[in-house]
């Protein structure tokens, strides 16, 4: 059996020259599901609406998290070279 294992804190899109464009498309994403989630409490369902907006919410979370740790691997990156 094949385990998963990714750590962001290794990925090379950190040290990528568009970086922060992947930031950025995950940050969409993110925005995406919580607008989702608000037009679902809207029009559907409160429920499902909500539960959409926690998961988005919890991925912009991450998102900041894999900024924090990005900005740490270019800074000690570059401090190296």
């Amino acid at each position: 059996m094949v385990r998963f294992r990714y750590r962001h804190e290794e990925s090379p899109a950190a040290l990528a020259a568009n970086w922060w464009k992947v930031l950025l498309v995950d940050a969409g994403l993110g925005l995406l599901v919580v607008v989702l989630g608000v037009l679902s409490i809207v029009a559907w369902s409160e429920i499902v609406g909500w539960i959409l907006v926690l998961l988005g919410g919890l991925y912009l979370l991450a998102l900041v998290g894999r900024y924090r740790a990005w900005r740490m691997q270019r800074d000690a990156r570059s401090s190296d070279a």
